[in-house]
């Protein structure tokens, strides 16, 4: 099993270049665009972890009557999704096509496979500055080197040494920095956090609570946002807070928080303005019609001004 070129694949499957395709005819059956697509992705992993981590050649496997199954074996086809012959060499010529891997050679000749044989490919090397360590996504492991401190002329201070002068240079402590290798510009200290993205820092900035989600949304009231959530979770029978993100995160959160005020209403209807003299003081009274009773609780008397139902009843 090929774990490290597994590692690899991983860390740099969105660097490589995908080019252009064109048919027989010259029409463009693809553009050329950098990164492969999820189903190469798989298919490439598929053929990495039936390949050699040193020759980066697939592996023959034997078969009880002799002969030998490469990567056209039919557990492999099931691993990449369960293709069909054809559907798995297709997968192949495309991988081929693109660059990430080769024929492997013997002698000077392609071993392409033909009848009673089996095909042996090799996968490309993606990393741009190999061996790939893959150590936290790297290419290159981050060293460790013990950096003197030495203390200034200017600032010295009495040594315990009798033999050391008084604000001489010495060295007073050693610390071991983590250094990482960067083609073309030598060592320097690796920030553990010069790789974190700016859109990803910005999501702790971003509302992630169920609550907070609904505020958003435009609910502030304590009330009105316990009802909306009991109706959510009948209405759509939520599995968890991840719901909740995915509905906030496609902007659908409120067109729900509409759909939950127009059940307020039962007809449907628009929701006709608050009096201002109901509630009892509590703001939800303004966009709630069940809090507009004397006093602002939902068991509360209705008022005959601004709540729906008693208008119907008394008209």
């Amino acid at each position: 099993m090929g774990i490290r070129l597994i590692v690899e694949i991983l860390d740099h499957h969105g660097e490589v270049k995908v080019p252009e395709i064109i048919d027989g005819q010259g029409r463009v059956r693809s553009k050329a665009r950098v990164g492969l697509a999820a189903g190469e992705l798989r298919d490439l992993l598929v053929l990495a972890e039936n390949a050699n981590d040193e020759s980066r050649e697939t592996w023959l496997t034997k078969r009880p009557d002799g002969g030998a199954d490469g990567v056209h074996a039919d557990y492999i086809r099931r691993r990449a999704g369960g293709k069909s012959a054809a559907a798995w060499r297709n997968s192949i010529t495309g991988l081929l096509r693109i660059g990430v891997i080769v024929h492997a050679e013997r002698g000077g000749r392609k071993v392409a496979g033909h009848r009673g044989s089996s095909a042996i490919y090799r996968i490309v090397c993606l990393c741009p500055d190999p061996p790939h360590d893959g150590h936290r996504g790297l290419c290159t492991k981050p060293e460790s080197v013990i950096v003197p401190m030495t203390q200034s002329r200017e600032k010295g201070h009495d040594h315990d040494d009798p033999s050391v002068a008084k604000g001489s240079s010495s060295t007073v402590e050693s610390v071991i920095v983590p250094m990482t290798q960067t083609p073309g510009l030598g060592h320097r200290p690796h920030d553990p956090f010069s790789s974190i993205s700016p859109q990803v820092s910005s999501l702790s900035k971003q509302p992630r609570s169920i609550d907070q989600l609904i505020r958003a949304a435009g609910l502030d009231d304590e009330r009105e946002i316990k009802d909306f959530q009991e109706w959510v979770t009948e209405e759509h029978q939520p599995r968890g807070a991840g719901w909740w993100r995915t509905v906030a995160d496609r902007g659908d959160m409120p067109a729900l928080v509409a759909d939950w005020r127009k059940t307020l209403s039962p007809t449907g209807q628009a929701i006709p303005p608050w009096c201002g003299h109901c509630g009892g003081g509590n703001p939800a009274a303004r966009t709630n019609p069940r809090f507009r009773t004397d006093t602002g609780t939902a068991d509360g008397t209705p008022c005959p001004a601004c709540r729906p139902d008693h208008i119907r009843r008394t008209a």
